[in-house]
């Protein structure tokens, strides 16, 4: 996951693993949030590769950081040719909610 799909689906929620030594859970978070700190712990690995100045030196930290830009800057076209924005609203999962009669028709109607 990286910015490209950010771009495509801003209000995407993805579910992690949480682990504290022995506490295990799922946590549904923002699709934005696993990104933030990868990028952050990224930051002290490019000022070493930086400072070291030697062309072997973190050639791993900027592929990553190169492909992340790549990605986002090849998705830019690809989003205004589809329109923009997110795609239609699927149905949502899960069950339904029991249907509601209408007091004047009678009509049942049925709710998400």
């Amino acid at each position: 996951m990286s910015w490209p799909y950010l771009l495509f689906h801003p209000h995407a929620r993805v579910t992690l693993l949480v682990w504290i030594i022995v506490l295990v859970t799922f946590v549904r978070v923002p699709a934005w949030v696993p990104l933030v700190p990868y990028f952050v712990l990224q930051v002290p690995d490019v000022q070493n590769a930086l400072s070291l100045g030697e062309s072997s030196q973190g050639v791993a930290v900027w592929a990553h950081l190169g492909g992340a830009a790549a990605g986002l800057l090849l998705a830019l076209p690809l989003r205004a040719l589809r329109g923009g924005g997110e795609p239609p609203a699927r149905r949502r999962r899960g069950r339904r909610k029991a249907p509601v009669r209408n007091e004047t028709t009678g009509t049942l109607t049925a709710r998400w």
